[in-house]
């Protein structure tokens, strides 16, 4: 199955997080710190965040806050710089990006992208480094301008792109734009944990995440609606869901028993379980109940975590030396 090379970093993440939550900002004086991150929103509705990098480095940037659109069309962006090797000018066909994103009209594809690069063009990144000899500060448009034509377009990228937007890679299954907005943004957490803690992945290729990490990754915050099953835990349900049933749909009919061997071994790009009782629990007289309760009570629900399986040709490409390869 062919996958995506992605390109990502701290500061890609961050800004992500910042998109996601900037409902959840709610007044100017209001400041808000997760980890080594703090960020606040002015009157005109532009993000301001610092990220600290231990004690030697510093970043500061600014954007308005990213849609799902911009979202999507700023992973495929940098897909196409890594492919061809961070030029000044990235290009691409707009039926590459018709493909990524899973648009049938080219006529909305051009829309949608001109509405993503007028957002995009607002990322601004102010970079501080701190030497032995000197202290720098470089301040700049991570990307200056764009042109589309009928089939390409055309964007004018920085050094921000390289240095501070692409300081690593991850692995995206070639299905991942295709996806509704919840979905999206959580198979991009999803590969963006797995390939930041690979050296914690069990045996069976699994690793956990908590719903409160997911809720809060999301934008779904318990605190700012009383409508949590609608709002919150069917939302993260349907991408869950959605997730697993993409996957699913890429897996090839079964005609030998070689492939037959490969389904069993985790031929599916990924898998989700929720998880919230101990095998325990799951044995006990009242286990209907608990389930009842975990669907009306935001905080139980918080409480458990997903359980993720990735292929082994997932994990194979999202090692370093693979990654490095492609």
């Amino acid at each position: 199955m062919a996958k995506h090379n992605t390109p990502t970093s701290a500061i890609t993440h961050n800004i992500k997080i910042l998109s996601n939550n900037a409902k959840n900002i709610k007044t100017v004086d209001k400041k808000i710190k997760a980890k080594n991150l703090i960020f606040e929103m002015n009157e005109e509705g532009m993000i301001y965040a610092r990220y600290e990098r231990g004690d030697k480095e510093m970043c500061f940037f600014a954007l308005k806050p990213l849609d799902i659109n911009a979202i999507k069309t700023l992973d495929f962006i940098l897909i196409q710089a890594n492919k061809q090797h961070y030029p000044e000018i990235i290009y691409f066909e707009i039926e590459d990006y018709m493909e990524y994103r899973g648009i049938t009209s080219k006529d909305y594809a051009y829309k949608q992208l001109d509405k993503a690069i007028d957002i995009i063009k607002k990322i601004v990144v102010e970079e501080y480094k701190k030497t032995n000899k000197s202290h720098e500060w470089e301040t700049d448009l991570a990307f200056k301008k764009g042109r589309i034509s009928c089939n390409r377009c055309f964007i004018y990228s920085t050094r921000i792109v390289r240095d501070v937007l692409c300081q690593y890679y991850t692995i995206y299954p070639h299905w991942i734009g295709k996806l509704n907005k919840n979905a999206y943004n959580l198979a991009t957490y999803i590969f963006y944990l797995a390939r930041q803690n690979l050296e914690s992945l069990t045996k069976d290729n699994s690793f956990t995440i908590s719903l409160k990490a997911v809720s809060d990754f999301l934008g779904l915050k318990p605190e700012h609606t009383k409508y949590h099953k609608r709002l919150i835990i069917e939302p993260i349900r349907g991408a869950i869901q959605e997730i697993n049933e993409t996957s699913e749909e890429q897996i090839k009919e079964i005609k030998t028993l070689e492939d037959a061997k490969k389904i069993a071994q985790g031929n599916q790009d990924i898998k989700i379980y929720e998880v919230h009782l101990t095998e325990e629990e799951l044995n006990a007289k009242n286990y209907k109940q608990m389930l009842i309760d975990i669907d009306n009570n935001i905080i139980l629900f918080l409480n458990g975590y997903l359980e993720i399986f990735l292929s082994p040709d997932i994990i194979e490409l999202i090692t370093p030396k693979a990654v490095k390869q492609n």
